[in-house]
């Protein structure tokens, strides 16, 4: 018991330290880290209860979480304040990828999982954010950035960190109850880092951690995908996880599938390469054969059946997915085919096609036409 009261009146301090001195906080955090012990960890140890004092400066908006956990502020305040700028001078976002790329990461508490997984969502989320602000301004960021040393660390850790998740993917189905939301909250965020770091790396850093064809393959191969599409269809089959960013999946796949067309395109154009060309297909027919084709098409019906967000381009983006997937393009295009008809889709679109008529009439002389004859195609297509 004395063990446990002391280690439980180190967090006020922690906190007191994270707002007096968070690179110190920080540092403390990476001492503990680094001097744990390759075991499982206690939910009462220090480590444990360290992080999750970080973790509230961390549970951005624009992580998604919606209902699951209350968002202390959005993304713009955490890049302004002092926080960011130790995490970005101690490297936090390394370090964080090192305490996933744990092989014991999935076994731990559910608490540890969830601390980590919030203070990485965060972080990516606010480089997200800095990114669009850039994109659409053109302006030069007014926040500190990963710098280059920093982004190469980041990049030696991207194939094993995702590697590892998926190695143990399954274990973050464990129904553990010691924190509210899992697995549910686990897959939310299992999604969102994903998505949001294969966004930053395909795009914003791209040119600065893959400046090589050889890298770029790399970059290509982490396995974001089986991640992203094994998380959304058990969130999706369990009710979703009140995570808004679970919407964006579909998107996510296609952007992937763009990268690796523009990458073999680009080899084609290069004489006496070594680099290989990037199968396309591979890293669905890998999640598919692990989930099972009844879970995805499973998932599909159940999103376009009963969300009342699933209107305009969400509507489009789920519809083309859905097609894909369904497509030659597969090899597992026949279990796909045999899954979608065994439970017909008809109610589910029905159900979709009625919602978007209403959405549309509720709209009136804005609704977008171009998005209601491609959805209307789509669904003829699925039908067809």
């Amino acid at each position: 018991m004395a063990s446990s009261r002391r280690r439980i009146s180190m967090t006020p301090a922690f906190s007191e330290l994270l707002l007096e001195g968070p690179s110190s906080a920080i540092e403390h955090l990476r001492s503990l880290y680094i001097s744990r012990g390759s075991s499982i960890l206690d939910p009462q140890d220090e480590l444990v209860l360290v992080i999750s004092q970080l973790s509230p400066h961390f549970c951005v908006r624009e992580l998604g979480l919606d209902g699951d956990r209350a968002s202390i502020a959005d993304a713009m305040t955490l890049l302004r304040g002092e926080v960011w700028r130790a995490c970005i001078s101690c490297e936090l976002l390394i370090l964080l990828l090192e305490m996933t790329n744990d092989s014991l990461f999935s076994a731990q508490p559910q608490a540890w999982i969830v601390h980590v997984l919030t203070c990485l969502g965060g972080l990516l989320s606010a480089l997200y954010l800095c990114a669009e602000l850039q994109r659409q301004t053109n302006a030069e960021p007014g926040h500190p950035l990963p710098d280059q040393q920093q982004l190469e660390g980041m990049f030696a850790l991207f194939h094993p960190t995702w590697q590892n998740l998926w190695a143990h993917i399954d274990d973050f189905l464990d129904p553990r109850c010691d924190v509210v939301g899992s697995p549910g909250l686990v897959l939310g965020l299992l999604v969102s880092i994903s998505g949001d770091m294969q966004y930053l790396c395909g795009t914003v850093y791209m040119h600065m951690v893959a400046s090589t064809e050889a890298k770029m393959r790399v970059l290509l191969d982490v396995d974001y995908i089986p991640v992203i599409l094994f998380a959304w269809t058990h969130a999706t089959l369990r009710g979703g996880s009140g995570n808004f960013k679970l919407r964006r999946v579909p998107a996510l796949m296609q952007k992937y599938r763009n990268s690796v067309d523009e990458f073999n395109d680009s080899l084609a154009l290069t004489d006496g390469s070594d680099v290989t060309k990037v199968s396309v297909s591979d890293k669905f027919d890998k999640a598919i054969f692990h989930i099972g084709s009844p879970q995805v098409v499973e998932a599909f019906r159940l999103v376009l059946d009963t969300k009342d967000w699933m209107v305009d381009e969400y509507l489009v983006e789920h519809l083309q997915e859905l097609s894909v997937l369904l497509s030659p393009t597969l090899s597992h295009c026949s279990p796909l085919r045999e899954a979608f008809w065994a439970r017909p889709m008809t109610d589910a679109l029905w159900a979709a096609c009625k919602r978007e008529q209403d959405h549309m009439a509720h709209l009136a002389h804005e609704a977008n036409w171009r998005v209601h004859q491609t959805w209307c195609k789509l669904c003829c297509d699925l039908l067809g």
